[in-house]
């Protein structure tokens, strides 16, 4: 007996609520850095108001609760650049299925690359037509898979060395010692919104709903398909497995 699909299940709204909803929580923690620099800031001018000279004794706020917030921030920001990753993957991998594309088709490119399933899947399934390797969204997917790379295949790096007497740590080191800035991952987390709306400019049936809702939702009718005279059928027409 033939096996029919009616519906398919992806993970890919999910894991982008999930890059969205760490992106907001990294924000959050990063303005409360700004508000707590800002507070530390006019605190010491009343000082230097009052006294005529700052108080070097003035800590601010306690070193111990900063470094709460930068670790709060960093995990939230790490996650959300690693799932927007997870997000235009499960996307790419879910769009031929949902065209109603054998099983087969999704192994012979399951070895590629990210960026090379964005660029390869579009155009074996519209004509040839494609995403441009060289122009946006393709260039900040790029960025997106080295962020995601170097944080999932992450090497150890040298932090602390000793040269002509002297400790020395690269400025690298401290720049990433908290994980990846706001702006890098804002920038992760809106690429997979560019990359499914330049994908829907090539093929308008792509819904793309679900970039914008707050809750996810993991089950879709399959494509609908091209009946013999050329006509669409209704989206709960069933779709064949092979």
């Amino acid at each position: 007996m033939t096996q029919q699909t009616l519906a398919l299940f992806s993970n890919h709204h999910l894991y982008y609520w999930i890059a969205r909803s760490n992106l907001d929580a990294g924000k959050q923690h990063e303005e409360q850095l700004a508000v707590d620099e800002r507070r530390d800031a006019l605190i010491q001018q009343n000082i230097v108001n009052a006294t005529g000279r700052p108080d070097p004794d003035y800590a601010g706020v306690a070193t111990y609760q900063r470094v709460q917030i930068l670790e709060k921030r960093c995990v939230a920001l790490t996650q959300a650049a690693v799932f927007a990753a997870m997000a235009a993957e499960a996307f790419i991998n879910f769009y031929p299925r949902w065209k109603r594309q054998p099983n087969s088709l999704l192994e012979a490119v399951k070895d590629l690359s990210l960026v090379s399933k964005w660029l390869v899947i579009p155009a074996l399934l519209n004509g040839g037509q494609r995403l441009e390797p060289g122009m946006q969204p393709m260039q900040d997917l790029r960025s997106l898979v080295l962020l995601r790379n170097g944080l999932v295949h992450s090497v150890p790096k040298s932090a602390v060395s000793i040269k002509d007497g002297e400790f020395i740590t690269p400025q690298a080191v401290y720049d990433n010692y908290y994980g990846p800035s706001v702006d890098e991952v804002e920038k992760c987390v809106k690429t997979v919104r560019q990359l499914v709306l330049a994908l829907k400019n090539i093929d308008p049936a792509i819904q793309t709903e679900w970039l914008d809702q707050e809750r996810f939702y993991s089950f879709y009718p399959v494509q609908r398909a091209k009946a013999d005279a050329g006509q669409e059928t209704p989206d709960h027409d069933l779709a064949q497995d092979s």
